[in-house]
């Protein structure tokens, strides 16, 4: 078959999506792969000699990818799909004609068209499907930020920044465990940014406590995800300050320890005092004859006392 005549069973296949019964739906992450599904039930073996395979967008009309034996199915194929689609031949033999689509991007988001035939005498289609391909894409961690030398009973403002998720969030903040704050007291911009994904912007106003525990929670509906941030601001009125721990600034701490250190060195040396003059009472009345020699290394005393007459 040369190219006029592919080119007009491309023709035929558009007039024949509107028979097309079944319909899937499936959720690609953006910048991954997803594999867009297209199954024959039925358990038959098909010659892959005789066999045909069309995935192509259903509005407008583009093909991604094709199997036709004998022909150079690059040449009908879209570039901005080329080598991003893959069709495993072994799967085909046993009527699995999935595509697997890499490197989503928003502008993926559509409904494609999966068309099975066989070639003999002439093109006979025998299963088609559609899957509609939806996209999502992850939101980074929220980060809270508040502010610093709140007093208890204050009013204060926490934001909560997210950025590069699709499609728009939902955002909530908590306080405790689960306790969804008033949405009146809260203000969200959410925003697209260059590529086309959303940035969020949130703020809310409570009154400070303490041992307050908040949290900021960013709501993909589309991937049933919700990531949250928790943060528990410390109470700044128990925290010590330099004023109440030193109230005579630094020199204080060295002071008092020189005072100390001087008090301990006094009491010593009396000591030496009273145990030095006890000492020398000793030997002087204690003491009245000494006699007897020591051995070198030998320390001992001999005392002798007179008779009293």
């Amino acid at each position: 078959m040369g190219p006029k005549s592919t080119r007009l069973l491309l023709v035929l296949l558009c007039g024949i999506r509107d028979v097309i019964s079944e319909e899937k739906e499936v959720v690609g992450i953006i910048g991954s792969s997803v594999e867009l599904s297209c199954i024959n039930p039925s358990l038959e073996q098909f010659d892959l000699k005789t066999l045909w395979v069309y995935w192509q967008t259903a509005s407008p009309t583009t093909v991604l990818r094709m199997y036709s034996p004998g022909e150079n199915s690059s040449t009908f194929e879209d570039p901005g799909y080329k080598n991003r689609t893959l069709l495993n031949i072994e799967n085909m033999k046993t009527g699995d004609f999935s595509l697997v689509l890499s490197n989503i991007s928003l502008q993926d988001e559509r409904k494609f068209d999966c068309i099975a035939g066989k070639k003999e005498k002439v093109f006979k289609k025998f299963f088609s499907t559609t899957v509609r391909l939806v996209v999502a894409a992850n939101s980074s961690t929220p980060i809270i930020s508040g502010p610093t030398g709140t007093t208890v009973r204050e009013e204060v403002i926490f934001v909560c920044n997210a950025s590069d998720v699709y499609p728009e969030p939902n955002v909530y903040w908590i306080i405790g465990q689960d306790v969804l704050l008033d949405p009146a007291a809260q203000n969200h911009n959410i925003s697209k940014n260059e590529r086309g994904l959303y940035d969020v912007f949130s703020t809310v106003r409570i009154t400070w406590t303490s041992n307050m525990r908040i949290g900021c929670s960013i709501e993909n509906q589309r991937l049933k995800q919700n990531l949250t941030t928790f943060i528990k601001p410390e109470d700044p009125n128990k925290l010590p300050s330099i004023a109440s721990t030193n109230p005579t600034n630094s020199p204080a701490l060295p002071v008092t320890r020189s005072v100390t250190t001087l008090g301990v060195l006094g009491i010593l040396a009396v000591m030496v005092g009273v145990v030095t003059g006890i000492w020398l009472c000793r030997k002087k009345y204690h003491h009245p004859f000494y006699s007897g020699g020591q051995r070198k290394g030998e320390v001992t005393e001999h005392v002798h006392y007179a008779d009293h007459v």
